[in-house]
């Protein structure tokens, strides 16, 4: 017996309510989904250099040396700051690490101000400002925290791709354990725990580093 048009009407409308609810149940379900954005994307990576390159430093740890990562200095008076990926004390001196965790081709040297990165076959192009004047900037303000002239600072590239780069200061993660492992004691304990005493006593009445953060994005948008 044929099924009465009544019954197929019924059945279509209740197979397209069924796929509306279901498809209503995974939009929904996606909206849930935290996705990245590009932002969000460099942090993480960015995040991942650091803690490579803070295990790294370990490695050149002699016994009486303090590894300081994401470090925040900032001035009451003027609301400056500054975050500084690593700070190794040590009596060989203080090393101040800027991290950069970038792919492809970097072109930069001592001098310029403005760095570039290449990637894939070169047709993507990103210019950065000079890691190398950061991490002086960020020596000068350690220096001038700690009262030690034995201040270094250094660049790292977590990926290695240093080829194309002209630095005297810049550094692949190897090179780098091997700059801090050849120098020489310059600074007495007395000088070394001092140095430390002040630097965490600035650090102790500085912004955290979530503040100084938003500081940073609020006025230049990064």
């Amino acid at each position: 017996m044929p099924m009465k048009p009544i019954y197929i009407i019924l059945i279509v409308l209740g197979a397209i309510v069924l796929f509306s609810l279901i498809l209503w149940l995974f939009l929904r379900a996606v909206k849930k989904i935290n996705v990245p954005t590009q932002e969000e994307l460099g942090e993480r990576k960015g995040r991942y250099g650091e803690n490579y390159i803070a295990v790294v430093l370990k490695k050149c740890m002699q016994e009486g040396d303090t590894l300081l990562n994401n470090v925040v200095l900032s001035d009451p008076r003027s609301k400056l700051s500054v975050e500084i990926d690593h700070v190794l004390l040590s009596r060989r001196g203080i090393f101040v690490v800027e991290t950069k965790n970038r792919s492809g081709d970097i072109y930069g040297d001592d001098e310029a101000e403005q760095w570039t990165q290449y990637l894939g076959d070169g047709s993507i192009r990103h210019e950065f400002y000079s890691p190398v004047r950061q991490s002086i900037a960020h020596a000068k303000k350690v220096s001038y925290v700690t009262r030690c002239k034995a201040v270094f600072p250094l660049v790292v590239f977590a990926e290695g791709n240093t080829q194309h780069i002209v630095s005297d200061i810049t550094f692949d993660p190897l090179g780098l354990r091997r700059f801090i492992q050849k120098q020489q004691n310059v600074l007495s304990e007395r000088e070394l725990t001092a140095a430390l005493t002040r630097l965490k006593d600035c650090m102790a009445h500085s912004i955290s580093a979530e503040e100084h953060r938003r500081n940073m994005q609020q006025k230049y948008g990064e």
